[in-house]
């Protein structure tokens, strides 16, 4: 009677641990997030108006708590890509030059997320810190010149330049977004406004021949994903 008394106990164990195994929810995640993203110039000069780039980036990410409400860690490693045209004077003008700037950033966050609750669709904020690595990035610019007999003539062929200097920089970030639980698999769409901890700097544009007061840098990316 004892043995089979063990046995069943045994049994009855193993049946709760099997169940409270299968209730758990995973500590670690894996995820892919991307979208479009909205910030000045870059390099962005003062009285710009705001232009338009792309995010793409990897998300791993840890809960504190095994509930899906609450806390949780994430890393991001990304890549950003910029894109920006600036125009000097206007047809009515002797002359005016067409500038385009192409640019690619690598973003390093390490971000805290809190989940307000526990359900299928569950809205959530996130506050962090960003570290951001400028690759080289190139500007190409094109003059014309304009009368009022002939119209504007392009008079300097297209000139490119790859500005190599790199810069380091690390950034604040605030976010907030919801949570979709479609079973194995969740949607995450996020708001964030990213901006660099740092004093303003002076760049010196080798197309315009001109220098310029940088002020902090700020992004805004709005973003959909997949976590497993």
């Amino acid at each position: 009677m004892k043995t089979y008394f063990l046995l069943a106990l045994g049994a009855a164990l193993a049946q709760m641990h099997a169940y409270g195994q299968a209730g758990t929810v995973r500590r670690w995640q894996f995820g892919l997030m991307a979208g479009p993203q909205f910030m000045n110039s870059a390099p962005r000069v003062e009285g710009e108006k705001w232009s338009k780039g792309f995010m793409a980036a990897a998300d791993v990410s840890y809960r504190l708590q095994a509930p899906r409400k609450g806390w949780s860690v994430h890393m991001q490693p990304g890549i950003n890509t910029y894109r920006t045209r600036r125009v000097e004077g206007s047809p009515s003008n002797a002359t005016y030059m067409s500038t385009k700037m192409k640019s690619n950033t690598i973003y390093l966050p390490l971000l805290i997320h809190y989940n307000f609750l526990g359900g299928k669709v569950r809205p959530f904020a996130e506050l962090g810190l960003n570290w951001r690595y400028g690759l080289p990035f190139t500007i190409e610019s094109k003059r014309w010149a304009c009368s009022g007999s002939s119209g504007c003539l392009p008079y300097d062929s297209k000139n490119k330049y790859k500005v190599s200097e790199q810069t380091r920089q690390l950034g604040a970030l605030a976010a907030a977004g919801v949570e979709i639980d479609l079973g194995k698999i969740t949607i995450p769409l996020t708001v964030r406004v990213i901006e660099d901890v740092k004093k303003k700097e002076v760049f010196d544009d080798p197309a315009l021949g001109g220098t310029y007061t940088i002020p902090r840098s700020r992004v805004v990316q709005i973003s959909a994903g997949i976590t497993l």
